[in-house]
């Protein structure tokens, strides 16, 4: 037998290596997608659930008090002109910071409440800053 058919195989071809990269970047591309997918969901989860915490805070506040706080800040501490007596807070150890590192907007509820006692203060993260459209609210859209 020639010398060319003895030789026997050692490592894998260019063809072989560049073909298992291609498969193996295909495979990263499409976890990346659904991982960053699912990032984005938990974090608007977590600001729906910081939104609801907040609105809680400020019904307990509002029973206590007799209106909706002035601003955030008087749900952890007593603002002024409430009376001691009145305030039993403090309702939230902290203001949340939304997950994309912003405020949480609010707003006191109009007093037109559909028959309702007490109007319901209304809360509003800007969402992704990247994603246009991305408000996340406590009042459905359109009311």
């Amino acid at each position: 037998m020639s010398r060319k058919f003895q030789r026997r195989r050692r490592g894998f071809t260019l063809l072989e290596v560049l073909l298992v990269m291609a498969i193996l970047i295909i495979m990263v591309s499409v976890v990346t997608v659904g991982y960053n997918a699912i990032q984005a969901n938990a974090k608007q989860d977590g600001a729906r659930m910081a939104i609801s915490q907040i609105e809680k805070a400020c019904m307990a506040y509002q029973l206590d008090v007799g209106s909706l706080p002035p601003d955030l800040n008087a749900l952890v501490s007593p603002p002024q002109g409430v009376a001691t007596n009145k305030w039993r807070g403090p309702y939230m150890e902290t203001i949340p910071v939304d997950p994309w590192g912003g405020n949480y907007d609010y707003t006191q509820g109009s007093n037109n409440t559909g028959g309702r006692a007490l109007p319901k203060p209304v809360i509003t993260c800007q969402g992704d800053p990247g994603v246009q459209g991305d408000e996340i609210s406590n009042v459905p859209q359109g009311q």
